[in-house]
């Protein structure tokens, strides 16, 4: 898949539309959980504090990458991280009690 952005020219303004290459993104893993009893969903990523409700699982998913995104953001304007920092990784397990 390919990604689009808009750069905006620094002294004319311009904007030219070019592709970022697959290397500058990062995957996250979202969890995704539906409640029969609300009729909701929860997205919750792992290692970020985000945590989402939506009325279906497409709008949770939409709303947990936007996070992701604007986390990402956030916190390399302020911190002057790399956003392609690798995500903690997930296991789901079954425990019987």
């Amino acid at each position: 898949m390919l990604k689009h952005s808009v750069l905006l020219h620094r002294r004319t303004g311009a904007k030219a539309k070019y592709r970022l290459h697959p290397s500058m993104y990062v995957n996250h893993q979202v969890v995704l959980e539906y409640d029969p009893e609300t009729k909701s969903y929860t997205a919750t990523v792992p290692g970020l504090p985000i945590v989402v409700d939506a009325d279906s699982e497409e709008e949770a998913l939409r709303l947990a990458r936007e996070g992701i995104s604007v986390y990402l953001k956030e916190t390399s304007s302020r911190k002057g991280t790399d956003r392609r920092e690798k995500p903690v990784q997930v296991k789901i397990v079954t425990v019987e009690v």
